[in-house]
């Protein structure tokens, strides 16, 4: 289903993109004769002017915007929090299964893991909202590897909360996870434990 409106988007931006390609270069040819350093050709069968310079400016503009969207390709941001109390097992990821945006399809709430679609700089948010029966640490995960903690302690609903900017490759696998060996409890109800992400910029 992803992949449809994905299909469909492209296909859109595509004919947006010819669309003002044409609009740039009828605007242009209109206000060519005001150019005094543009050179000028006839084309002797068909009798019409053809402005080279314009032409060979039209063609930079081309593959500047193609240039441009090579470089920013398809958006990729999601959202998604703990709609209930929720217990974490020891070490287990926390699955975020309110999901309030996925542009691009790349957070799974089965699993709770955001995958890299593409190489690039992304900014990675956490909150968290521990029970008053229990403190808790969770770590923001990269491949296996911590990146950071955040800590909400216990009787006191204190709210704690972290964003990264982070470098991540194509397939690189982000996610939320219980560091204890103990259970960890959640309080919540869709609004306080959130799990964030977007592209910045492609690389």
């Amino acid at each position: 289903m992803n992949d449809v409106i994905l299909l469909k988007r492209d296909i859109s931006k595509m004919f947006n993109w010819i669309f003002q390609c044409i609009k740039f270069y009828q605007t242009f040819w209109y206000y060519r004769r005001n150019i005094k350093w543009i050179s000028y050709s006839i084309d002797i069968n068909s009798n019409f002017f053809i402005d080279s310079g314009a032409w060979l400016i039209f063609l930079i503009w081309l593959l500047f915007n193609w240039y441009l969207t090579g470089q920013t390709g398809p958006a990729v941001a999601f959202t998604a929090l703990v709609s209930k109390d929720t217990t974490v097992g020891s070490k287990a990821v926390v699955k975020y299964d309110r999901v309030l945006s996925n542009v691009g399809g790349a957070y799974h709430p089965s699993t709770g893991i955001f995958t890299a679609p593409y190489k690039g700089v992304y900014s990675i948010s956490c909150s968290l909202l521990s029970s008053t029966s229990n403190s808790v640490h969770l770590e923001i995960i990269k491949n296996g590897s911590k990146m950071s903690i955040l800590y909400s302690a216990s009787s006191t609903f204190p709210h704690a909360g972290q964003t990264l900017q982070l470098l991540l490759n194509e397939g690189d696998k982000i996610w939320i996870q219980n560091v204890n060996s103990v259970v960890a409890k959640l309080h919540d109800h869709g609004s306080y434990n959130l799990f964030s992400g977007a592209l910045i910029t492609r690389l």
